[in-house]
Parts: C-alpha cells; structure tokens; sequence
C-alpha cells in the first residue's frame, strides 16, 4: 500500500510541476532529436565569414582570478571576477578601465558580491549584497562608483538571474529557498518592485544542503528584448513574461531522453541516477540564442562514460540547421575549437551581440597544455592570460 501512495504522490506531483505558471503547450514547437546523428565536427567556415578577438588586457590591476560572467555591452565589457568579488571594466577594444571593489564594512560598500546589473545606458551598476535576510541592492553611478542608493533585497539563492523593468528574474536549479516562511525548490523565482517572492513550477525535494549545476547560465536574452529560461529536468524552452513562464518549444529526444520524474527525487538519488543510469541518453539542452535569424541550444550526450556538448543551431533565414559535437576553427589559427554555449567554461555570457556571435576563449584551456603562443594579429598569449571575446561575424544569404 506504501509503495503505490509513493507512486501516487509522485505522479501528482508531476503534473502540477509541468501545470502551474505555465500555459498551454499543445502549440509550441517540437524539435526531434537524434544524438547519434550528430555530425563528428563542422567547420566554422561554413556559417562564418569573418572573426575577430577583443583581449581583455592582462595586467597587475587587472587579472582575472575567477571569472563568472562577462557582459558586452555598448561602451565597455565587465567581467564580474567571483574571488575578488569585483566587477572589472574594459572597453571595447579590451584596455582595462578601472574596477569596482569596494569589499568592506562601509557606508557604501558590500560583503559579499551577489548578482550584478548594468543599466542599458550604462549609467549605473547594481550590486546585490548576499547576506540572508539582510541582502541589499546598491547602486553605483557609472564610471565614478559613487553610492547612489541603497535598498533592503529579498534575494533567492539561484545559479543565474536577470532583470527585466522592475522584475528580477532567478533560476535556481533545485537550490533550495524560503517563500512566505515556507521552504522551496522552485525552478524559478520572481522578486517584484514591492521585495516580494513569487515563484514558478514549485516543488520540495530532499537536498541535505547539497545541490548541483549542469550548466551555470539558464537565461537569454535576444536583440527585441525577449527574455527566455531553460530548467533542469526539462526540455522545454520558456519566454518569461511578468510572473509567467510561456512554453516556446521543446526538444523530444525520443528514447534517447533522460527520465525526468527523476527531478522530484533527493539530489543524493539525482546524482545516483545521473551517474549509473544515464549511458547513452541526452540530457540538459540549454537555448543559448532565439533570434529572428539564428535558434542555437546545445546539450549533453553521454557516451562511454563521458557527457560530450552537442550544439544545434539553425540558421531560419538560411534554411540550414547545423547538428554537431564539434565546431572546428579554421578561419584563425586561434582558438581550435569553437562553443557556441552561454555556460562553456562556467563564465556566463550572451552568444549572440550586435549580429555577432559569441564565445569566451580561455587561455588556459586552448593552449592545450602550453605556456604561450605567438598568433598573428593577437601577438602572444600567455596560458594565464584574461579571456578573449571572440567575435564571428555570419555568413550572408
């Protein structure tokens, strides 16, 4: 009697996952995918026409020791570092500007460096101050640093985050919150311009404190200033609108597809699951661009023990869609490889600027295993320098 309660409760709480804060699905669009059918490499060529790299100056007040996010805005680049909790500035041609870090106890300074917002005139910076129940939003005017305002911040713990007019948006993947006194995992919660809490697909699981992050940046934002999410435990791709999350396509992968009634189990047995039973299944698309002219996710496919990135892309305007493990550069002799992911690297970012696509290159990773190299047109790179903005600019019609 035990047992089919337990399958009850969890068939319940499916359908209420997949039914609140969400509308109708039966007219969304359904991609089918097949992992095995993805091409072994592409040629970056054969969708871009021309490259180009923004180095982001590597000196002693500016490294970089950790970086989570890089925003490319108008006028300048800033790069959020999460271990000296600072937001570094440069502009657009990559020469270091200066840097807010303003660590400490004071009137105008922060404990702890949360989320980060830069105005779309680039006037101001916001900075949430993570600390509980005492969380607080400052704002620094741009590029003097000057305290502006400060404000009480009720702040969900989440993995990534957005804003939208007076809405902020936090996808929490699984992390474990507080709504109105009650505990939550919620996949998304909404703060409002009156500090209140509200969340979207609700649900509590046991997670002992523990969590984890399949990929770190959930959300996109396209040149009209749509605003989409992708969850864990879900291939459907959302546009979120005021406090609601609308379906705009899912990804069937058929019987390649993960179990994802898996999601309303304890992070112990997720992980249990992830790691003994996932062989050959495709897991976690992530959409990285929704443009008029470009739909681009990409997801993880295990094979051999090893999750591999897959990307998608495809070109609407060109009526060419692209299906691969792996996208070679031949158009530089730097970087080998090209990811058209917003979370590759675990340094969050947009794929898509200004009509150019984008990718992050860490020196690090590319050298493969070497001290430094001379490229033509970007000098030498040493293994330990800041990331490098690739630009790509695409093929015409």
């Amino acid at each position: 009697m035990r047992f089919f309660y337990c399958l009850y409760l969890v068939f319940a709480l499916f359908l209420l996952f997949f039914s609140c804060s969400s509308k109708d699905q039966s007219d969304q669009k359904i991609i089918s995918i097949n992992p095995t059918e993805a091409l072994e490499s592409t040629l970056l060529s054969e969708f871009v026409e021309e490259v180009k790299f923004i180095k982001l100056e590597t000196k002693e007040e500016s490294i970089l020791a950790g970086t989570r996010e890089i925003i490319i805005k108008d006028r300048f680049i800033y790069a959020v570092d999460k271990f000296q909790k600072a937001v570094l500035i440069f502009d657009i041609e990559g020469q270091f500007v200066t840097k807010l870090l303003k660590l400490g106890d004071g009137p105008d300074q922060y404990r702890n460096l949360g989320p980060v917002f830069i105005s779309d005139d680039e006037s101001t910076i916001e900075v949430i101050e993570m600390m509980g129940e005492k969380s607080r939003r400052l704002t620094y005017s741009m590029p003097d640093f000057t305290l502006l305002d400060t404000s009480p911040f009720n702040t969900p713990w989440s993995n990534s985050w957005r804003r939208d007019g007076e809405l902020y948006y936090f996808s929490t993947q699984q992390i474990e919150n507080n709504i109105d006194g009650e505990a939550t995992n919620a996949a998304i919660i909404v703060r409002d311009e009156n500090n209140q809490l509200s969340s979207i697909f609700p649900k509590t699981i046991e997670t002992k404190g523990s969590g984890f992050s399949p990929f770190t940046e959930s959300l996109t934002e396209n040149k009209n200033g749509d605003l989409f999410i992708s969850l864990v435990y879900d291939n459907t791709f959302y546009q979120l609108i005021n406090k609601e999350a609308n379906p705009v396509m899912s990804i069937d992968f058929g019987s390649f597809g993960i179990d994802h009634s898996i999601s309303f189990e304890s992070i112990e047995r997720q992980m249990e699951y992830l790691a003994q039973q996932t062989e050959g299944k495709a897991s976690f698309p992530v959409l990285n661009i929704q443009d008029p002219s470009l739909l681009a996710f990409s997801y993880y496919f295990k094979e051999n023990g090893s999750n591999g990135l897959h990307q998608y892309l495809d070109f609407k305007e060109r009526n060419k869609v692209i299906h691969t493990k792996s996208i070679l550069n031949d158009l530089s002799p730097f970087p080998e490889k090209v990811f058209l992911s917003s979370y590759f690297f675990t340094i969050k970012h947009e794929v898509m600027h200004k009509g150019y696509l984008v990718d992050i290159v860490l020196p690090s990773y590319s050298l493969n295993g070497k001290k430094e190299i001379e490229v033509e047109g970007l000098g030498l790179i040493h293994a330990e320098d800041n990331p490098i903005v690739m630009l790509m600019k695409m093929r015409s019609l």
